[in-house]
């Protein structure tokens, strides 16, 4: 008897368990926060008019959705921006509204970076640009340090099919797991993420009926001038792609002399893929036959290059360095440097330990296109 309770118990618990965390996935996937399944389809039905608000908007507009829709929505579209930057976050600063360097390398620019930028978004969004009737003059592509390995980030898979057919085009073998089963594997892992239900959780209670059915206008809308310095309540892309904080993030969120973190965001394991590495370098080879590239390195806050962070301070020297190299092998320029002291920045020119400020990321457009390698 005692043998049969404890195997009853052990049926009622895995039982319970299993309904529970298909509970958890239903709700994840109902309330969808992140934009990544269902409601991820009603938003990119909606590219077309996303793209007509943000051109006829005077000033930006605030967008809740996911960010690699807004982008892709833009890279499609034939404009007369004679500069498009491509990148992480860390390059959200960047653009000719508020970059007094910027406007001496270009007349008008378009930031198409997003949070969470793998290497997969910059492949994704270059070639959608590269279909255009008429092309940039100049891409700039802000290179993040871990941008030279596959699968930092999985947000991209909302293009995963375009990734496909894409790269059947322009083969990368390093690239060895099917990204159709990758992405279905990946978004089941999601549907099971602690954070995404959080999110699924917090959206649910605040806004019961609206979170099942989002009205997909409410997650775009125009603004009106406002000042840069100080913010709206939500968070702005101007029209030239660049991001003004929410007022909140700008008032509180600055560093300074005492500020002190890690920085290992996403610093880990091999410190970039040799054999993708050759394979990038054929492929921007190519890209360069179209229009002008320029790769930009942006600093990080100087506490994370402190002595006893030195693992991250190698991974960053030697990712720059890689980086500099691969643009003496094919003839482009390099701007700024992953560290500030270079740029030069100050320790209160930053939100973060890597997310720089308009002002001290606007310097790296000052400095000379083509650094010593170190």
């Amino acid at each position: 008897m005692p043998m049969k309770n404890e195997l009853r118990w052990v049926l009622v618990f895995f039982s319970s368990s299993v309904f529970l965390l298909l509970v958890i996935m239903g709700v994840n996937y109902l309330v969808d926060p992140g934009y990544q399944y269902h409601h991820n389809d009603a938003l990119r039905k909606a590219e077309d008019q996303l793209a007509t608000d943000f051109q006829n908007a005077e000033v930006g507009i605030v967008f809740n959705g996911n960010e690699q829709v807004l982008a892709h929505s833009l890279a499609k579209v034939n404009s007369a921006h004679d500069c498009i930057v491509l990148g992480s976050s860390r390059a959200l600063q960047i653009g000719t509204l508020r970059g007094n360097e910027m406007r001496k390398h270009c007349t008008e620019a378009l930031n198409l970076s997003v949070f969470g930028a793998s290497l997969e978004d910059f492949l994704i969004l270059s070639n959608q640009i590269l279909k255009r009737e008429t092309l940039p003059t100049t891409i700039f592509w802000e290179v993040s340090p871990w941008l030279l390995k596959w699968n930092m980030d999985k947000r991209y898979l909302i293009y995963g099919q375009e990734l496909n057919d894409s790269l059947a085009e322009n083969p990368f073998p390093s690239r060895s797991v099917p990204f159709t089963s990758n992405a279905l594997l990946t978004h089941l892992r999601n549907l099971t993420n602690f954070e995404y239900t959080v999110l699924s959780m917090k959206r649910l209670l605040k806004h019961p009926l609206e979170a099942l059915q989002p009205n997909i206008s409410e997650q775009f809308y125009a603004v009106e001038p406002f000042n840069f310095n100080e913010g709206l309540t939500s968070k702005v892309r101007l029209k030239d792609g660049s991001l003004v904080y929410d007022a909140t993030h700008l008032k509180e969120k600055r560093t300074g002399e005492d500020y002190v973190e890690s920085g290992d965001y996403k610093l880990v394991g091999t410190i970039f893929d040799e054999e993708l590495l050759s394979e990038l370098e054929s492929y921007l080879r190519a890209l360069t036959q179209k229009t002008q590239l320029v790769l930009v390195l942006a600093p990080y806050h100087g506490n994370v290059f402190r002595a006893e962070n030195s693992r991250n301070t190698i991974y960053l020297e030697t990712v720059e360095r890689e980086i500099k190299a691969l643009a003496e092998r094919i003839g482009v320029s390099v701007l700024g440097s992953y560290n500030p002291v270079k740029i030069p920045c100050t320790k209160d020119e930053f939100y973060d330990f890597m997310h720089p400020t308009a002002e001290c990321i606007d310097r790296v457009f000052a400095g000379t296109a083509r650094q010593e390698l170190l």
